[in-house]
């Protein structure tokens, strides 16, 4: 028993060691990248010395970079999910030599000096290596930055790009308003405070049936998390007032803005344009309005629910998995969202409609069901003409 609970606690020490290297390799990567400069392990080479093919090897050399720090980073992942699985082993293994028939034995304090003498000597590694790393890759910076001409950060401001933004609208916009487009839609402003209510209330109620040990180990992790982004939150904040005053006058004209069907490129329609175009594919599509006998518009929400806790039961009885009914319910379900895509592309202008699944009763059950799905060999035809050759 002793044996292996040293095992186990030098293999924890190790993976330890192993995630603060990847992490410091990580950091020099990163730095690389931003000070647009190319590690001598990277090396492409091109038998031509034309321009075009200069381009092309500084282009491949910088995605060998991003896929080099995308490699770390799930190297870290994997590490960090075996030190989660043995922290939840030794974790039992405490808990259950802390029992008074153990303590009788003296197991608890041998417990206590093996991790001791492990949790010693993996720091005192850690600081010697983290101090050489840390020596060495400020050298090959410094070496690489006296090789190599270092250019500009990729920090730059966004330029403007053409025909990104179709204003199909009456209304002209400015070149800042137009400028802030090329940060995306789903460019936002930092809120003033954290919403930190409402991220614990999300985590207590996804961890109010799991056992202690994970509990206490979810509620650790967001409290560093929390911590961590209380700390750095007047550092980060990097908008200044004229762009706050460019989002609420755009945020106040009556118009839509989506995103293209094909091109990914920013539509400006009007709303009496988008809503016209709304109704008329409503009227002439396949949809018909939810309404009870006397002719009252319904709401089909109940219907699914009752329909989807039906199926949920079945699926979970068929597999033989109590946990899985609980597992594949949607707490607050709503309906599903009907949206429309222009089709910029094509004259005249057409729209494509889009079924947002979202927090439907039966999001989780599709999911589960591709998951499913995918543990079985794919076949050669990938198609099927109707339901009945799906079920032969």
């Amino acid at each position: 028993m002793e044996a292996t609970t040293y095992q186990r606690f030098r293999l924890y020490g190790q993976l330890v060691e192993k995630k603060r290297m990847l992490l410091l390799h990580i950091q020099f990567l990163t730095r690389c990248r931003r000070r647009n400069l190319i590690p001598k392990f990277i090396n492409v080479k091109s038998s031509t010395n034309s321009a075009a093919s200069k381009i092309a090897t500084n282009s491949a050399k910088k995605i060998w970079l991003i896929e080099e720090i995308r490699t770390k980073h799930k190297e870290v992942s994997i590490v960090e999910e075996k030190l989660y699985s043995l922290h939840l082993q030794l974790l039992k293994l405490v808990e259950y030599h802390s029992a008074a028939e153990c303590v009788v034995f003296g197991c608890m304090e041998k417990i206590k000096k093996c991790w001791q003498q492990v949790l010693c000597g993996v720091q005192r590694n850690l600081r010697k290596r983290v101090k050489l790393t840390k020596q060495r890759h400020r050298k090959k910076l410094h070496c690489l930055a006296r090789t190599q001409k270092e250019g500009e950060k990729t920090t730059r401001s966004p330029q403007m790009i053409d025909n990104f933004v179709i204003n199909l609208s009456s209304i002209q916009f400015t070149r800042e308003e137009l400028h802030l487009f090329n940060k995306g839609l789903n460019f936002a402003i930092l809120p003033v405070s954290a919403p930190i209510a409402d991220v614990v209330n999300n985590i207590e109620s996804a961890i109010q049936y799991q056992c202690h040990s994970i509990k206490s180990a979810v509620r650790l992790d967001v409290e560093k998390c929390i911590s961590r982004s209380i700390n750095s939150q007047n550092k980060s904040r990097n908008i200044d007032f004229d762009t706050w005053c460019v989002v609420r006058r755009l945020k106040s004209r009556e118009v839509v803005y989506s995103r293209a069907d094909k091109g990914n490129a920013i539509v400006i329609m009007d709303n009496s344009d988008y809503d016209s175009r709304f109704s008329d594919m409503i009227n002439s599509g396949p949809y018909e309005e939810c309404k009870y006998k006397n002719g009252k518009p319904r709401d089909p929400l109940n219907t699914m629910v009752e329909q989807a806790n039906i199926t949920r039961r079945q699926v979970a009885h068929l597999m033989g998995e109590e946990k899985l009914d609980r597992k594949l319910h949607v707490p607050n379900p709503k309906v599903a969202s009907l949206y429309w895509l222009p089709k910029v592309h094509k004259n005249p202008l057409a729209m494509r409609p889009i079924s947002s699944n979202i927090c439907t009763p039966t999001e989780k059950m599709a999911a589960w069901l591709v998951d499913e799905l995918r543990k079985y060999p794919v076949t050669q035809g990938k198609s099927v003409k109707n339901s009945v050759e799906l079920v032969k």
